[in-house]
C-alpha cells in the first residue's frame, strides 16, 4: 500500500535535510516515531520491561543500520535521527509512568540538539 510505498522510498533515499526548518521537522518527527514505537513495543509480552532499549537498538540496528549499510546514508545523519527516535522513547516511556523530571530531561536534550542543529543550518 502506500504507507509500504513511503517508508521503502525513505529507506531508499536516506536524506540529511540543510534547510533548518525542514532539519527541525524531521527531527521532532523522529521523537514522535519514538514515542509511537515504545508505545507499541511496551504492548508486547516480551518487551514490556524494556520498551526503550528495544526501541532503541531495533531502530537503530535495522533501519538506520541499514540505510547506512545498504543505502548509502550518513553515519552522522544516522546517529541523529537515531538519537532523536531514543529520546522520543524515553520521553514517552517516562510521561506513561509519570516521572516528569526525567521525561523534562529528555525533551531537554531533544530541544538543546533541535537548537544546535538549526543553529548549524543557519
Amino acid at each position: 500500500g502506500a504507507v509500504t510505498e513511503l517508508l521503502r522510498d525513505m529507506f531508499w533515499a536516506p536524506e540529511a535535510q540543510n534547510d533548518p526548518y525542514a532539519w527541525a521537522a524531521v527531527l521532532l518527527a523522529h521523537a514522535a516515531l519514538g514515542a509511537v514505537l515504545v508505545a507499541m513495543a511496551a504492548c508486547l509480552p516480551g518487551l514490556r520491561r524494556r520498551p526503550v532499549l528495544a526501541v532503541a537498538f531495533g531502530y537503530g540496528l535495522l533501519w538506520e543500520g541499514g540505510q547506512w549499510l545498504l543505502a548509502g546514508g550518513g553515519l552522522a545523519d544516522g546517529v541523529v535521527d537515531w538519537a532523536a527516535v531514543t529520546l522520543g522513547a524515553l520521553a514517552g516511556r517516562v510521561a506513561w509512568d509519570r516521572q516528569g523530571r526525567r521525561m523534562g530531561a529528555a525533551l531537554a536534550v531533544l530541544a538543546l540538539t533541535l537548537w544546535a542543529g538549526v543553529r548549524r543550518r543557519r
